[in-house]
């Protein structure tokens, strides 16, 4: 090889690694609830995770029942109307597979302290995330799940027990008993509405998960606490057990997600408040006291990856509860995916084909409200995250009296 060919061979190498090196940016996908419908974008930029889930999609789309409506208006988020987001959440994945899993409230700065998750380009063009204890690298998608609906203007009544479940769980049910006998923590936190600071006193939303069987490691996975009246709150598991403080939380005092059964001292239950019930979820990081369940009824841990066996889309399914009830009362569904598969966004008709279009919803496990008597065909379309699709039905499945 002459001095020319040998000095044209090592340029070429050189500008061809500078090329690999300085690569532009890699697509990757954002999708699930946005306004009133699914919506996908294609990036390839870094920033803010909130910010590039609003600014790009105008926003998650969020699903409530009012107490004067059978069915759930869509509604877009804006600065004075968070609260519907506490039914969602944001599950990241990387190109190898790799999930973070975030509740929308926890990066909502309406709720959450201000820690930022961030998306930041590397030289070799990927995309990676970090922010709150969770990383990924080289993201491929970013789905936006609005899992459960979250009831407003519910009717309200004082719990005394509540259970816990999810698949592969025993369901177990709790007490005040129960939650007595447990390690107890005290949480000092500032509500911002009549700025009375409390201390709070109970067994951390930890402990009580472990109490209950439930896997606290698996970060692939969410709880979802529920109120009789309704009312729900998603939590990433990470969040669930993790130390996340709140802008009004005393740091001298715990910061961990609590079930508190006593405030100031004082049992819930001797105070006989259907505002809190025997036991309220408090979230030390949540800075307006947004996301807190009172009257704790259900915890139900859901777990994105049950099953690593990737199967066809065809062996989906949900159940109701209850199948039979009076017009006006609440339906809860339930949906199991496909094996092996991930909900990216769901869609409900809760009377196909006669109502296909006007009683809907786009939460996973949804709650409805029959207008009128009568025998209905709920059907629900799935999409998964790997792009797939299955849709289930099940004909005169509800009786309303």
């Amino acid at each position: 090889m002459t001095m020319k060919n040998r000095f044209c061979f090592v340029m070429a190498v050189a500008l061809l690694v500078l090329l690999l090196s300085s690569g532009s940016a890699m697509a990757y996908t954002v999708r699930g609830d946005f306004k009133d419908a699914p919506y996908t974008a294609s990036l390839s930029t870094g920033g803010d995770l909130l910010t590039i889930i609003n600014g790009t999609c105008g926003g998650v789309m969020g699903s409530v029942y009012d107490k004067n409506n059978y069915y759930p208006p869509e509604l877009q988020i804006n600065p004075t109307n968070h609260n519907w987001v506490e039914g969602d959440y944001v599950l990241v994945t990387g190109q190898n597979g790799e999930t973070a899993l975030y509740s929308y409230g926890e990066l909502d700065t309406k709720f959450a302290q201000g820690n930022t998750v961030t998306l930041t380009e590397q030289n070799n063009g990927q995309v990676d995330l970090a922010g709150l204890g969770r990383e990924i690298k080289d993201v491929n998608s970013i789905d936006v799940v609005h899992a459960v609906d979250v009831v407003k203007g519910g009717t309200r009544f004082y719990s005394q027990q509540f259970i816990v479940s999810g698949e592969g769980i025993t369901p177990k049910v709790l007490n005040l008993s129960d939650l007595q006998g447990m390690t107890q923590v005290t949480s000092r936190i500032k509500n911002t509405k009549n700025n009375v600071t409390t201390d709070w006193t109970g067994p951390t939303l930890l402990s009580t998960l472990k109490a209950s069987g439930v896997n606290t490691t698996d970060m692939t996975s969410y709880v979802v606490v529920s109120g009789p009246d309704g009312f729900a709150t998603v939590l990433s598991m990470y969040e669930a057990t993790h130390a996340l403080s709140g802008l009004y939380s005393d740091p001298a005092y715990s910061q961990y997600d609590m079930l508190a059964i006593t405030g100031d001292n004082t049992l819930n239950v001797a105070k006989n408040e259907s505002d809190n019930g025997f036991a309220r979820l408090v979230i030390p990081g949540d800075n307006v006291n947004g996301r807190w369940t009172s009257n704790v009824y259900q915890i139900v841990v859901y777990d994105l990856t049950s099953s690593s066996t990737p199967a066809p889309s065809s062996d989906a399914s949900f159940v109701a509860t209850p199948t039979n009830a009076e017009k006006g009362s609440a339906v809860k569904f339930t949906v199991t995916p496909a094996s092996g598969k991930i909900i990216s966004s769901a869609w409900w008709s809760f009377d196909a084909t006669t109502h296909m279009n006007t009683w809907n919803s786009r939460a996973v496990n949804p709650t409805f409200f029959y207008p009128r008597a009568g025998t209905f065909t709920p059907l629900v379309k799935l999409t998964y995250t790997d792009g797939s699709t299955e849709t289930v039905q099940l004909t005169d499945y509800i009786q309303a009296t």
